[in-house]
């Protein structure tokens, strides 16, 4: 399970297991000793809030003559920041927000600006940039900020140097990894894959990481994380608990014990945890998610509700104040919101797909009944207020407020700006999307994340579905300028046409189509080659003769009065013998019943009736046109002008063509062996022959239906 946690993010994360060492440090340097002169510290009443504010302060003491830099107070006020992040409980490396990124990421930003370079055995000046600041300000500022800097990097202990070296890095990939690459830069690279959901190389490179580099747990940390994103929890469990509870790491490593629980579905141990460390401040909006996840694994999700309730009402005083998870908790609770929408709706297919077929039962109590159902929905009810406001929309308008709790609530970042996107794409205004990403599209061009890579192809999906040829050839050629979308690119166009045709199909034709595709999907992913895929050919092939049925053949009969044509053929009956009359007779014998049935049952023909009755009426001549010209003026009526070209050229009925039955339905039928490549060859018929249906066809919405 790949979990919110881009590699940036992570990379600033790594900084808190440096900040203990790097207060240290500071003391080691005398800092202390300004505390009892904090009135000469201070060079303004407001405490600096950034590096940059920071350097507008201290660029020179007024203490003392001579225009000297305050040193003394720039580090000062750097050991305060660093121990007021010390004393908080840090979040969730994977809660997505940089809690102790900020001031790492404003030094390295300053270093830049004030032409300082840093190294691992110190700092120098850069020659080129050195104190030549942006904007208006005295050259002695300029001067005196840029050696603040320069001092402090090279009185830094070597290990803060070398994180921040890590984190001014643009790639911090694995495959950036030398032989001489730093510890830092490993776990960099760690976070990097495990962002990225490539398990297999962060096991490696926890394999890289020497514990005598390390604080004392650290390396057990990275482990439990490496085993939690890779689902194992119950291992993620045991690593966590090698963590020393006085270690830096402790905090995380106990909240990772708690949410690997959690994905167990199990209470009893979260409850032991929680009342084994009943002084453990968390942060804001932690239990709720811990609570959440935990209902929604749970094999009794009733029970587990209760139990959640309790627990949530016993720990409010035990939230730290401040940041907290409150964005993790939200990207969640907006996941399981669209699952539960997503659900509904599928069930609202089924629902009409049975009623389409005359079946029994109701596809609503089926999902009620469903125990994956009850997860989500006992789940959400711990965001009460999304599923209000759920409640209040129509399952076509859910998704605006699932949007609206992403982007509007807390801090939204660039993971709730995808996930909104997700969230339009899966249930939503798919136009919105393509909107969306054709305002931003030089800027997502340049993201390399999998998030902006399949919002571009969502976007040229809904683009040529849409007939927007001038968006989709934009798209298109952004496309093409990204190699590893490039060489996607005929996927990509099967799948819009996949998704045009199955938005076309009736309920029913929708349900059993997904339905072969998963089955299909599963055998293949299986190796499942000697297995029989009979089941899965049939499933394929009922779908040709449901949407001729439901597109053409039923709303036709609808207005052919069987009685009528009855009597046409007692007419044609009583006249002449000749042989053409007589097969006419033979024929109709055969097929009145059959139509005569269909109206009554509302199931439409079989497969071999279909063809030989659109091949029959094709043309309104012979001996038998009276009972022929009704049926083919209704028919008519149901295509488009290539659709009729079709019908009356014959090139409709071959579309059933007995050659394909043969190979692909009457062997499941008769219970003979089929071969996976052969389910594969079906697919592929059954697409192409409906395409080419809904290509010949009216809209048939717009036409009445036998009832």
């Amino acid at each position: 399970m790949r979990r919110n946690m881009d590699s940036v993010t992570v990379a600033f994360e790594l900084m808190r297991l440096e900040l203990d060492a790097e207060v240290e440090n500071l003391n080691a340097l005398g800092v202390s000793r300004f505390r009892e002169a904090e009135s000469h510290q201070m060079e303004s009443d407001k405490e600096p809030t950034s590096v940059e504010e920071a350097l507008d302060v201290y660029w020179v003491d007024k203490s003392i003559a001579g225009h000297v830099p305050n040193y003394a107070g720039f580090e000062e006020w750097i050991a305060r920041r660093f121990e007021a992040l010390c004393s908080r409980t840090p979040l969730p490396l994977h809660a997505g927000r940089t809690s102790y990124a900020e001031l790492p990421h404003d030094l390295l930003n300053a270093a830049k600006a004030g032409g300082v370079q840093i190294m691992p055995d110190g700092a120098a000046p850069d020659p080129a940039r050195f104190a030549q600041w942006d904007g208006k300000q005295s050259r002695l500022k300029r001067l005196n900020k840029s050696k603040l800097l320069l001092s402090y990097f090279k009185h830094t202990s070597p290990r803060w140097r070398e994180v921040l070296l890590c984190l001014s890095k643009t790639n911090v990939s694995s495959d950036s990894l030398l032989r001489t690459s730093s510890q830092s830069e490993h776990r960099a690279a760690f976070f990097h894959a495990i962002a990225h959901g490539d398990q297999h190389t962060a096991y490696k490179l926890v394999g890289r990481l020497r514990e005598e580099a390390h604080d004392t747990g650290e390396v057990a940390f990275l482990e439990a994380t490496a085993s939690f994103h890779s689902n194992r929890f119950e291992e993620a469990i045991t690593l966590a608990r090698e963590v020393p509870d006085n270690a830096i790491d402790w905090p995380r490593a106990f909240m990772l014990l708690l949410e690997s629980q959690a994905y167990l579905g199990e209470f009893g141990p979260i409850e032991f945890e929680l009342g084994a460390h009943s002084d453990f401040l968390f942060p804001e909006c932690f239990i709720r998610y811990l609570c959440q996840i935990t209902v929604e694994n749970s094999p009794s999700p009733r029970v587990a509700l209760e139990r959640a309730s309790t627990i949530i009402q016993n720990t409010v005083g035990l939230l730290q104040p401040g940041p907290g998870v409150f964005q993790m908790w939200n990207r969640h609770s907006c996941q399981l919101a669209v699952r539960f929408v997503e659900r509904l709706r599928d069930a609202s297919v089924a629902d009409a797909a049975q009623i389409q077929t005359g079946t029994a039962g109701s596809a609503y109590e089926e999902l009620e009944n469903s125990l994956s159902f009850t997860q989500i929905q006992c789940a959400l009810v711990l965001d009460g207020d999304l599923l209000a406001r759920l409640a209040r929309e129509s399952s076509e308008d859910a998704y605006k407020e699932i949007v609206k709790r992403l982007m509007n609530y807390g801090a939204p970042g660039r993971e709730e700006y995808f996930q909104a996107m997700a969230t339009q794409w899966r249930i939503g205004d798919r136009q919105a999307v393509l909107e969306n990403v054709l305002g931003a599209l030089d800027h997502l061009a340049e993201d390399s994340s999998a998030e902006a890579r399949q919002a571009i192809v969502w976007a040229y999906q809904e683009a040529k579905l849409k007939d927007r040829h001038d968006d989709a050839e934009r798209l298109r050629r952004t496309i093409l300028d990204i190699p590893a979308l490039a060489e996607r690119l005929r996927d990509i166009e099967s799948t819009t046409a996949n998704d045009r045709l199955e938005q076309d199909l009736s309920p029913m034709a929708r349900v059993i189509l997904r339905s072969a595709k998963w089955d299909l999907n599963q055998a293949s992913n299986e190796d499942l080659f000697w297995k029989d895929s009979g089941m899965i050919s049939l499933g394929f092939f009922r779908i040709i003769e449901l949407e001729f049925n439901r597109r053409v053949m039923l709303p036709a009969l609808h207005n052919v009065n069987t009685d009528d044509l009855e009597a046409s053929l007692a007419a044609l009956k009583s006249g002449d013998a000749s042989r053409a009359t007589k097969d006419a007779v033979a024929f109709w014998e055969r097929m009145l019943p059959q139509i005569r049935r269909s109206k009554m049952e509302k199931k439409g023909l079989e497969l071999g009736a279909l063809e030989l009755l659109l091949a029959k009426s094709a043309k309104a001549t012979g001996p038998d046109i009276a009972i022929k010209s009704p049926i083919h003026a209704e028919i008519l009526r149901r295509l488009t002008p290539a659709g009729a070209d079709a019908f009356q050229s014959g090139a409709l009925a071959r579309l059933l063509d007995a050659t394909a039955r043969e190979r692909f339905r009457n062997p499941p039928a008769h219970s003979r062996y089929v071969p996976l490549p052969v389910a594969r060859e079906c697919k592929q018929h059954v697409e192409k022959v409906l395409r080419r249906l809904i290509e010949f066809t009216i809209d048939p919405e717009r036409i009445p239906t036998v009832h």
